[in-house]
């Protein structure tokens, strides 16, 4: 969503749960406040991937990236259409987030959420229903 607030070129676009601003609840920032003393020492901290159990290591950087951009700033900035599409099983990225992105957006603008639907669709039933989604968002809007 940043990039579409400055560029011109982009004329529609689909956003998978729209996270705009670094917040507790996160799964990402769970795992950091639970790893605080291994991110401190060491300059990383794991995830653990709620599909398939395999943990990630994260460079502290990513968080403090994260907290520097102003999505939520940029929103309104935002003119073309904007899907925002979450899963209500999301352990990842609150509801909340999406919900007030699109308070924030100014233009065309629609937030579907899924029911059943977890943070990655990695699954055929998940993602064939998702891209019938994004392809007539972009069929109606470019």
């Amino acid at each position: 969503m940043l990039y579409a607030a400055e560029h011109p070129a982009i004329k529609a676009l689909v956003d998978q749960a729209g996270v705009i601003r670094h917040e507790r609840g996160m799964s990402i920032s769970r795992a950091y406040l639970a790893q605080r003393k291994l991110a401190s020492s060491k300059g990383y901290f794991f995830v653990v991937s709620q599909r398939t159990g395999q943990r990630f290591r994260i460079k502290n950087d990513f968080i403090e990236d994260f907290k520097k951009f102003k999505t939520g700033v940029k929103l309104p900035k935002i003119k073309i259409p904007v899907l925002i599409i979450h899963g209500d099983e999301d352990k990842s990225v609150p509801l909340s987030q999406s919900r007030q992105a699109l308070k924030k957006l100014k233009g065309t603008k629609q937030l579907i959420v899924l029911k059943g639907f977890p943070h990655n669709w990695y699954e055929a039933k998940y993602y064939i229903k998702v891209g019938k989604l994004v392809a007539s968002w972009f069929k109606k809007y470019l």
